[in-house]
């Protein structure tokens, strides 16, 4: 469901411009996968990737499927109301280990402390709301999409959000990847 992370550089006039992808793969009824989301986030500096295929660290895997725990859609929604007030106390049990944020300007953010530092320093949302979830018949992975809005005026103060999800050992989902992509 999910594709690779990848950096690249593009050149704008005589200065380069730095990217972080994300892209999201959705398998067919004919089984062909097909992209159903590709999103860029621009950053300051070139990232630094290891040699190769990198697999997301992905140990407390979900593998017995049952409809006991809320669906992904209800974790989203739970999420995106406590970002209205609290984005580090609404986020701090929803991190998976390995978790990636990606946001304009800054460079990729890599694990649970440096993005709930990050997020210390920044506002609430004045509205955050889901308008896709989906997630893969096997329940452990997933994504969701939707619009947010910051209070106050400026470039980035609206857009969407993508988050990728994984479902854990003990049926709770938990964000993977989040980004943001100002308007």
């Amino acid at each position: 469901m999910a594709g690779p992370l990848l950096d690249d550089t593009g050149a704008t006039g005589s200065s380069p411009v730095h990217f972080t992808y994300l892209r999201i793969w959705q398998r067919q009824r004919d089984q062909s996968f097909r992209v159903l989301l590709d999103l860029h986030v621009p950053t300051p500096r070139p990232g630094v990737s290891a040699q190769g295929f990198t697999r997301a660290p992905y140990s407390n895997r979900f593998t017995e499927y049952d409809d006991t725990t809320p669906p992904l859609g209800t974790a989203d929604e739970l999420l995106n109301a406590g970002l209205r007030s609290d984005p580090v106390r609404a986020y701090r049990q929803r991190l998976s280990s390995g978790v990636r944020f990606h946001r304009p300007n800054v460079a990729p953010l890599e694990s649970e402390r440096r993005v709930l530092q990050w997020l210390a320093t920044q506002p609430a949302f004045a509205s955050v709301n889901t308008r896709r979830s989906e997630a893969a018949r096997s329940g452990d992975l997933g994504f969701t999409w939707g619009t947010y809005a910051r209070a106050g005026r400026g470039t980035g103060r609206t857009g969407h959000y993508v988050r990728v999800w994984v479902r854990e050992r003990d049926g709770q989902w938990r964000i993977a990847v989040d980004v943001l992509q100002p308007q």
